[in-house]
């Protein structure tokens, strides 16, 4: 009877062992397959972008191009992309939580009448085509760091970017920002120091506030906007990165319909209007001038919260402004924020354009526009496949494979 009990024991403390085991191994199996964990690229791209596959480039990348000063790096990739730039300088305005509903309606329908009267100015620029929409859908998780992680380098973020949101360390990936100094360009940002954190020693000036503390509503975009009016004076920028963190802390304390809101949005009116109207005379004389990007992280709940992959979490906002009418302006536009390509156009000829009548594929990354022509090539992680119009060249699509696989073609 003893030998019977002992022996139930023994097959019981397996049984359990083993369960526990089975447990542990499936467990684990789910957490690699539902977090993955992104393998870093090394290097960055170079003139190897600009040629096809099996194109010999033997004796041409011999060159070392680590060795070459900024200027003469930019000037050689101009050349070799052969496509001029419209814009000399860009102005990427992050208005931080912002969903593209408030700025260009849902379904076909404007926006709620207390968002649009509370924008006056920027409606305006929509009805004369002097601006171009689109609701970017952002991946998820829905918040700041991941977001400007994708903007810059193509980058698809995982669920475990959320811890690292609260510890942002520096971005070694290639990306935009690195290529852009490594061609010699002046950088400025004001705003969310997570851009700081991602990027330092890369900006030439900058005034970083945190972003965590959500209580403040006021102080956090007057320290941006106190900056304005001498940074639009300035000729010594290329880019200008201002990261408004007001709508978003607003969302965190009221929810979207808070009374806070419209206050918010008609500042946020004010600044597109400042700077506009600063931009809209450079462009007079000389056409290539300065493009103003307005474009948003994420969404929110309508209780103002974000981070997951509801609609109202991942509809941000993608406006280009321009001192001149867009011919092919086309109101709230569908596209997919995977990493925005967009900062590319801004200092390159072509703004983002739907391959089909209502969507367009924002694979990849800012860098996919902007270093075809003003000097900074494909990046190592791109991948993409977007629509562009040039502004009075008719429809152009680009296709990339890779870092070394791109083509531009006439769309019949």
């Amino acid at each position: 009877m003893s030998n019977y009990y002992t022996l139930t024991c023994t097959r019981l403390t397996l049984f359990t062992v083993s369960a526990v085991m089975i447990q542990i191994i499936g467990l684990s199996l789910f957490i690699v397959g539902f977090f993955p964990v992104k393998p870093s690229f090394s290097g960055m791209s170079g003139l190897e972008s600009f040629y096809p596959p099996g194109f010999d480039s033997t004796g041409f990348f011999a060159q070392n191009i680590s060795t070459l000063p900024p200027e003469k790096l930019k000037s050689l990739y101009q050349e070799l992309s052969g496509v001029p730039p419209l814009f000399d300088r860009l102005i990427l305005m992050v208005i931080d939580g912002l969903p593209a509903e408030f700025v260009l309606g849902k379904d076909g329908k404007p926006p709620a009448k207390a968002f649009a009267e509370a924008m006056p100015y920027t409606q305006s620029l929509l009805s004369k085509g002097l601006a171009v929409g689109y609701h970017a859908k952002a991946a998820p998780p829905t918040v700041t760091m991941p977001r400007l992680k994708a903007m810059v380098s193509g980058a698809i973020g995982g669920f475990l970017d959320v811890a690292s949101n609260f510890n942002t360390q520096a971005f070694l990936d290639d990306n935009l920002i690195a290529q852009f100094r490594r061609i010699g360009m002046k950088m400025v940002m004001l705003g969310d120091e997570t851009w700081l954190k991602l990027f330092p020693n890369m900006f030439d000036r900058h005034d970083g506030v945190t972003s965590f503390f959500v209580k403040d509503t006021i102080q956090v975009d007057y320290n941006v906007s106190r900056h304005l009016t001498n940074e639009l004076g300035s000729t010594d920028w290329d880019l200008l990165i201002l990261h408004y963190l007001g709508v978003d802390h607003v969302g965190h304390i009221g929810g979207r319909n808070s009374i806070l809101m419209a206050p918010k949005l008609m500042e946020m009116d004010e600044v597109i209007k400042k700077i506009h109207s600063s931009i809209t005379p450079t462009q007079e004389i000389n056409q290539r001038g300065t493009l103003l990007m307005i474009v948003s992280d994420h969404g929110m709940t309508d209780g103002g919260n974000h981070g997951g992959s509801s609609y109202e979490e991942t509809d941000s906002l993608a406006l280009f402004v321009s001192g001149q009418k867009f011919k092919t302006a086309e109101k709230s536009q569908e596209a997919y924020q995977i990493s925005y390509a967009l900062l590319n156009c801004s200092l390159h000829n072509y703004l983002i354009r739907s391959p089909s009548p209502r969507t367009a594929s924002w694979v990849a990354r800012l860098n996919l526009l902007f270093s075809r022509a003003p000097g900074t090539p494909w990046n190592v992680t791109q991948y993409s496949k977007i629509g562009v119009p040039y502004f009075g060249a008719g429809m152009w699509e680009v296709e990339t494979g890779n870092a070394c696989e791109a083509k531009i073609f006439e769309r019949r």
